[in-house]
């Protein structure tokens, strides 16, 4: 009996948009394919202390990046001087090169048919993979940034990408081959497309004022950026307003702001209703619940925003990957605007409450793009594909040498 071809699909934590990037691709091969595929899905980095260990690392370098102006920009000036590519090469067979070992044990143990990674350093680990354990495995990889950073390595598999610039990018700027590129739309976790409710929906859910025009303030997992900074200066609105502000994994952002509500109680500021979260799994359904989400330019927060009929204010840009999103979101597809000065985002959001079809135009934008095709389905079918290609070259190759014997 011919087995299921092997797909291994790696998650890894450094942010979480690898992480959901991955899953929206995991879902439709579910949906799809999940009786003819064996799926493994794989915390790929947490098999031993060792990867464990490197896994904080990178998680420390993303919160480095949102907390430390300047230090995104810096470290990716670094690195294109010091080699790009051939830098991450050297540091992962010296200075990394306990975890880049573990890693490939890890990915071995599945021997696997297909490789599909949404973080460069497991693409890198793959294509090492395949170089010294298994020549035939194939790769697939799907950047879920809006730009191409230094770092992707293009020198084997099949790189997925969701915009035009990326695609160039990676062809003219990081030397990938265009025939192995491959354009598709954004992707979309089934939580997503079944959060079908209404805005009126979703407030009753989480106990929100009906009548109130509400912001959601959040940045990312681990809320480093301006967020509070932001929260505080609406706080002083005299405007109806409700504010939901994240504080992720962060428990000292989130206390800081448990006592901010604690003040609007003891003011009588009944005007402000203040709802504090820490990491909400399903936060899409605060940004359906939401008229606003003010948030640094993170692709994957900005586009499940955007897929849930959000508008966006970006306020922090804090490396390539966020410039990239917030060229690509508001400046190019209209999705919202940008507010980089804490100072004004009071007088900005109380011209929204007084009149919120100051909004229409972005919803307008958003609505095209959220009833486009969901990519994750198009890179399904490629892997699909590419695996039933995969298995029937080797029982050709099997029946060959039978023959010959």
């Amino acid at each position: 009996m011919t087995k299921k071809p092997r797909i291994l699909l790696t998650y890894v934590e450094s942010g979480k948009g690898h992480k959901t990037s991955m899953q929206s691709i995991a879902d439709s091969l579910k949906n799809k394919y999940g009786s003819e595929l064996e799926l493994i899905e794989d915390n790929i980095m947490e098999h031993s202390p060792i990867t464990q260990k490197y896994e904080r690392f990178l998680t420390k370098q993303v919160q480095n990046t949102n907390s430390m102006k300047g230090f995104g920009p810096f470290m990716f000036w670094f690195i294109e001087v010091m080699g790009a590519q051939k830098f991450l090469n050297f540091l992962c067979k010296t200075l990394f090169r306990k975890p880049f070992d573990e890693t490939l044990l890890a990915i071995d143990r599945h021997k696997p048919d297909v490789i599909v990674c949404t973080h460069y350093f497991l693409t890198y680990c793959a294509i090492e993979y395949k170089i010294l354990f298994n020549p035939s495995v194939e790769i697939v990889t799907y950047n879920p940034d809006n730009n191409v950073h230094t770092w992707w390595d293009g020198r084997d598999g099949w790189f997925f990408v969701n915009n035009e610039f990326a695609q160039n990018e990676a062809v003219r700027k990081r030397g990938f081959k265009a025939e192995n590129i491959r354009l598709v739309n954004y992707t979309k976790r089934q939580v997503i497309m079944d959060a079908t409710g209404s805005k009126a929906d979703y407030r009753k859910r989480y106990g929100l004022p009906q009548d109130k025009f509400t912001v959601i303030i959040a940045d990312g997992a681990y809320a480093l950026g301006e967020s509070r900074k932001y929260a505080k200066k609406l706080l002083k609105t005299k405007k109806p307003l409700t504010i939901l502000f994240i504080a992720g994994e962060n428990d000292k952002v989130y206390l800081k702001m448990v006592k901010e509500r604690y003040k609007l109680g003891k003011k009588g500021k009944t005007n402000i209703t203040l709802r504090v979260y820490h990491f909400m799994p399903m936060i899409h359904e605060l940004y359906k619940a939401s008229d606003l989400f003010i948030t640094k330019a993170g692709p994957n927060s900005i586009l499940d925003s955007v897929l849930m009929g959000t508008p966006v204010c970006v306020n922090f840009c804090p490396q390539p990957m966020e410039k990239a999103a917030y060229i690509h979101f508001v400046k190019k597809l209209g999705c919202g605007f940008a507010q980089f000065k804490a100072s004004k985002i009071r007088p900005t959001v109380e011209k929204l409450i007084d009149d919120p079809s100051l909004l229409d135009k972005y919803r307008d934008n958003i609505a095209r793009i959220a009833a486009s095709e969901n990519g994750a389905d198009t890179i399904a079918d490629f892997i699909y594909e590419r695996a039933l290609a995969k298995k029937e070259n080797e029982r050709c190759a099997e029946h060959s040498a039978s023959e010959t014997k």
